[in-house]
C-alpha cells in the first residue's frame, strides 16, 4: 500500500496543497459505489476520478474500462465517461456492462468540453485522464499517485505506447516513437524522468486543475499541451515518468490519420496564438518539409530547371525511406513498408493544419462546435 509521508519538504504550491491532496485522511467516510462506507485504509489515500471523453468509441471503450477496473490502487476510484456520441449513445451499453461507471452528456462532442463536464461531477483528489482508445496498465494509477507525492508535480504521465490492430495501424505504431515520427518529444519518443512541456494523457492534482480553470474549450485539439502550458505558467511542474507508459490504439486508416494530424496542426496554431512563447524549434522544423515541397512544386510548375528544386523532395524522400528501412530492420514487421506514407501523411497534414487558413478541413462535429460558440448557440 502507498504510504503518504506525514512530514516532508513543502511542495511547490505550499503545504496547503499537501493537506488537500491528503484530504481523504481526515474526511468523513463517504458511500462508495456499493453504497457502503469505505474502509479506513482506503480513506487514508487520495481518492481518484478517471475521466474518459468518448465519441464513436463503441469498438474500443470496453478495453479502456477493463483496464481501469483492473487497477491495483488500494484507494477509492470512480470512473466518469463524457459521452459525445452522435449516433448510438454509449450509456445503454455502459449501464449494462459497467454499472458503477457514471455517464455525463457532452453535446458539443469535443474533447475539452467532455473533460470539463466529467470534471464538474468528479469527486476525486486526483484526476486521471484516459482516452477511449487507450489501455492503462494495472499499476498505472498507483504509480501515478506515488509519483505525484514524490515529485510535488501538478501533472504526471509517461509515453504513448502505440499498438496497431490493422496493417496500416501497425505502420503508424512503428513510426510514432521514431525521431521523425515524434520530433523528439519525450511523451512519444521516451526519455529520462523529469520536468517536461507535456505528457500523454496525464494524472493531475485536482487543486491544480481547478486553479487554472480546467481544460480550455476553445482548443478542441492540442488541449493537453495548452493546459500543461497554463499549469507551468502558474508555477506548477509537469513531470514525465518513464514507468507510466500507456498502450494506445493509433488510427486504423490513412484518411483518419490525415484528419487527426490536420487537427493537431490547427490546434497548435491556436495554441501559438494564445501562448506565442510556446512555439518550439522542433515544431518549426516539422513544418519545414511541407514548405520546402510546396516551394519546389511552384518552381517545377514555373519551368525552373530541376537542379534548383529537385534536392528538397529527393532529400525528404530519402530520409523517409531510410527511416522506414531502419524501422523495418529493427522491428521486423512488414508493415514498415508503409512507414514513408505514414510519416509523409503526419508531416504534411500537421503542417497544413498549422499553415492553411480556415477550418474547412476539421471534422464536422468540431466545426459545428466552433460555430455554435461563435454564435452563442452551443448546446
Amino acid at each position: 500500500m502507498i504510504q503518504l509521508k506525514a512530514e516532508r519538504k513543502p511542495l511547490p504550491k505550499s503545504a496547503q496543497d499537501d493537506a488537500l491532496f491528503r484530504a481523504g485522511a481526515s474526511a468523513e467516510p463517504e458511500a462508495g459505489a456499493t453504497g457502503h462506507a469505505e474502509p479506513e485504509s482506503r480513506l487514508a489515500l487520495p481518492s481518484v476520478s478517471v475521466l474518459i471523453p468518448a465519441r464513436a468509441a463503441e469498438r474500443d471503450i470496453a478495453h479502456a474500462l477493463d483496464g481501469i477496473m483492473a487497477q491495483d490502487y488500494p484507494g477509492s476510484v470512480e470512473v466518469v465517461v463524457a459521452d459525445g456520441s452522435d449516433r448510438v449513445p454509449l450509456e445503454g451499453m455502459l449501464r449494462e456492462r459497467y454499472p458503477t461507471v457514471r455517464v455525463v452528456a457532452n453535446p458539443e462532442r469535443v474533447i475539452p468540453t467532455g473533460l470539463n463536464a466529467a470534471l464538474r461531477v468528479a469527486k476525486g483528489d486526483v484526476v486521471v485522464r484516459c482516452d477511449a482508445h487507450a489501455v492503462l496498465p494495472t499499476d498505472y494509477v498507483r504509480r501515478a499517485v506515488e509519483t505525484l507525492e514524490r515529485t510535488g508535480a501538478a501533472n504526471v504521465g509517461g509515453a504513448k505506447q502505440a499498438v496497431g490492430d490493422t496493417f496500416f495501424g501497425r505502420a503508424v505504431a512503428l513510426v510514432l516513437p521514431s525521431l521523425l515520427g515524434s520530433g523528439g518529444s519525450r511523451h512519444k519518443f521516451g526519455g529520462e524522468a523529469g520536468p517536461v512541456d507535456t505528457v500523454y494523457l496525464g494524472v493531475f492534482r485536482r487543486r491544480a486543475l481547478d486553479e487554472v480553470g480546467g481544460f480550455n474549450v476553445a482548443t478542441p485539439f492540442n488541449e493537453d499541451f495548452e493546459l500543461n502550458w497554463r499549469l507551468r505558467e502558474q508555477g506548477w511542474t509537469v513531470w514525465f515518468e518513464p514507468g507510466l507508459g500507456v498502450r494506445y490504439r493509433p488510427r486504423r486508416t490513412w484518411r483518419s490519420l490525415a484528419r487527426q494530424y490536420l487537427g493537431y496542426g490547427w490546434g497548435k496554431r491556436l495554441t501559438i496564438r494564445l501562448h506565442p512563447s510556446s512555439l518550439k524549434l522542433r515544431q518549426v522544423a516539422a513544418a519545414a518539409p511541407a514548405v520546402g515541397l510546396a516551394g519546389s512544386a511552384v518552381l517545377a510548375v514555373a519551368g525552373v530547371p530541376g537542379w534548383a528544386w529537385a534536392p528538397v523532395p529527393l532529400c525528404y524522400g530519402a530520409a523517409l525511406l531510410a527511416s522506414a528501412l531502419a524501422t523495418g530492420i529493427r522491428r521486423r514487421d512488414p508493415a514498415a513498408i508503409l512507414a514513408p506514407v505514414v510519416l509523409a501523411t503526419m508531416h504534411l497534414s500537421w503542417a497544413a493544419g498549422l499553415l492553411v487558413p480556415g477550418t474547412f478541413f476539421l471534422p464536422k462535429h468540431v466545426r459545428e462546435s466552433l460555430a455554435a460558440r461563435r454564435n452563442g448557440t452551443r448546446p
